[in-house]
């Protein structure tokens, strides 16, 4: 599902060249579906590397850890994965709220093994 959600997210800031942003648990579902879409990308024939990946069109994709406190000011299409059992719930639910507070945006909240 969390591979899935990567395809739509590149093939979404490539097309409208909107942000897309990536809050996970952990480390390991962030890097998952990180190198998930750096695949993607290369077999598309983009070379893109780091965090936050940046695509030719300005479009940046950025993969967050909930843990972080210093994770305002973005602006885009969220994802949120395995973030259900933190304790800080409202938290991240407000947090994303404000990511994805104009119409053209949206949030999705998703469970990966």
């Amino acid at each position: 599902m969390g591979l899935y959600f990567g395809s739509e997210a590149l093939s979404d800031a490539m097309l409208t060249k909107e942000n897309q942003i990536f809050l996970s648990a952990s480390t390991q579902d962030s890097e998952k579906i990180r190198q998930h879409v750096l695949n993607l990308a290369s077999s598309y024939g983009l070379s893109l590397s780091g965090n936050p990946l940046t695509l030719p069109n300005g479009a940046i994709l950025s993969f967050l850890l909930a843990d972080s406190r210093v994770i305002g000011g973005y602006s885009g299409n969220a994802y949120v994965i395995n973030c259900f059992d933190e304790t800080n719930f409202s938290y991240i639910s407000d947090l994303v709220s404000s990511w994805t507070m104009l119409k053209k945006h949206r949030a999705i909240f998703f469970s990966i093994d």
